[in-house]
């Protein structure tokens, strides 16, 4: 993958998460109150899905008696091997077009990236310094808890049915709880905490931050720094993060006030007021999740504490309906939609038949018995018959991508015409044109031959849109030339 496919992947990957942040803010707030804590909170996953691959999920599952024979051949044959070679191929030179045809040209694009790369490696290194800093002064200032706070703890945890290996610890690098670390979880006590709640009260934080590792937020977090990294400069990105921290801390709460007593739940909600009041400076903290969360999201989390009962944490049957609509529309393959037809494309690409002195087509586009392998399969593009060394021209402008023996093609030449389209021409005696060279309509690239698998000389001739072979006769002016 080059700069260009970095670039246009995370230059997708932003606006879609951007316009996906936004409709969420809007579901949210025509949809107030009656998706529930749970639910508000997983529509934010469905952002973190579609920042990890914004391309959409496909799955193509055809195959029959006559497709599994055909692969067992093909392969024998290394047709296969040639036919994952071209679309590598294609995949390899997504944005070339762009680069030579478009409005904005290979430097411009080297000079995005490179500021791209230079804001991400500048926050990535800060991120790694500053949580560097924080284990060091950790492991330096940290003590074991006293007999009644780690009963509390391993009775919340058993209650909670976490099985991981965690532990507890005081220190005075914190200054309110929070869980901290991914693979080795551990809740962090400020050593003053006595002064700040009462004794009694140290039950509800161990109980939040628990709820924290089961619902794996460290994990999401871990997510969230790392997006913060790649979109480093999407203020939009940043700020569904931050609307997504508050959504979490409500779901957080909802859980652990499901388990404690629905009479101890005032309690719980004064035990946040008072941390809050007692915390001179909120403590902030890339690496953690707190229990206090921030001062602006207090009341709304007063407010579901007051009124919360256990069905708050359920998905409700409206949240499911529209996380399922969401995720269809933003998760779902809409790389490929609407469909471009050939005869609307080739109102752009207006191919001219490749071979002047021949116009005898031997073998058409379709399933077809293959010569020497003697089975049926699909036959990617046309043969049209004539003599050896016939000129064989670029049926349209465009960027030589491929110019070598393919195995079973033989001499091979394959031009990119645009982001999507490429012609293929095969089976030729001499290569006239090299890799990288830019190629006008009509311009002579070879001779016509017999190489490779060919039983007789002809030119083989494909059409392949977005990677799929195609009937050449769809695009090319093949009557016209008669």
């Amino acid at each position: 993958m080059g700069y260009v496919d970095v670039l246009n992947f995370i230059m997708k990957s932003s606006l879609k998460g951007s316009a996906l942040i936004i409709v969420i803010l809007l579901v949210k707030m025509i949809f107030r109150n009656k998706l529930g804590s749970k639910g508000d909170y997983y529509l934010w996953i469905i952002l973190i899905t579609n920042l990890i691959y914004p391309y959409g999920l496909t799955v193509n599952v055809n195959i029959s008696k006559n497709e599994t024979l055909e692969k067992i051949y093909t392969n024998m044959g290394n047709l296969m091997m040639e036919e994952n070679y071209i679309n590598n191929i294609l995949m390899k030179n997504r944005g070339l077009f762009n680069l030579n045809y478009g409005n904005m040209d290979e430097k411009i694009y080297m000079y995005f990236f490179g500021v791209w790369a230079i804001g991400a490696i500048i926050l990535a290194l800060g991120m790694i310094t500053i949580n560097y800093k924080f284990k060091r002064e950790l492991y330096e200032n940290s003590m074991g808890v006293d007999n009644y706070i780690l009963n509390i703890f391993n009775r919340y945890k058993g209650k909670m049915n976490i099985k991981r290996n965690m532990k507890i610890i005081y220190t005075n690098v914190v200054t309110s709880p929070c869980l901290y670390g991914i693979i080795r979880p551990q809740i962090l006590i400020p050593m003053d905490i006595d002064k700040k709640i009462d004794h009694e009260e140290i039950r509800y934080i161990i109980c939040h931050e628990l709820a924290h590792e089961k619902r794996k937020d460290m994990i999401v977090l871990g997510l969230v720094n790392l997006f913060k990294i790649i979109h480093w400069f999407n203020p939009i990105i940043w700020f569904g993060f931050y609307k997504m921290r508050q959504d979490c801390e409500i779901a957080c709460d909802s859980l652990a006030l499901s388990y404690i007593s629905p009479k101890e739940n005032i309690d719980y909600g004064h035990t946040i007021i008072n941390l809050l009041s007692n915390n001179e400076k909120e403590f902030v903290h890339m690496g953690v999740m707190g229990m206090l969360g921030n001062k602006s999201n207090l009341k709304k989390r007063m407010k579901l504490i007051k009124s919360f009962n256990r069905n708050t944490y359920r998905l409700s049957i409206l949240s499911i309906l529209i996380m399922v609509l969401m995720g269809c529309a933003f998760l779902g393959n809409g790389d490929h939609i609407p469909k471009i037809s050939p005869k609307q494309e080739s109102k752009e690409l207006d191919m001219i038949w490749p071979v002047p002195n021949s116009h005898k087509i031997g073998n058409t586009f379709g399933k077809k018995t293959h010569p020497i392998l003697k089975v049926e399969k699909l036959h990617t593009g046309i043969d049209v018959e004539g003599e050896i060394g016939y000129g064989v021209i670029a049926a349209e402008k465009g960027v030589v991508i491929e110019s070598k023996v393919l195995g079973g093609y033989g001499n091979t030449i394959i031009i990119m015409h645009n982001d999507k389209i490429v012609t293929l021409y095969s089976h030729l005696t001499d290569m006239l044109v090299k890799e990288g060279e830019q190629v006008e309509k009509g311009q002579i690239i070879g001779t016509l031959g017999k190489t490779g698998m060919a039983t007789r000389p002809n030119l083989h001739l494909e059409v392949r849109n977005d990677g799929k072979a195609e009937d050449p006769l769809k695009w090319i002016r093949y009557k016209e030339n008669l």
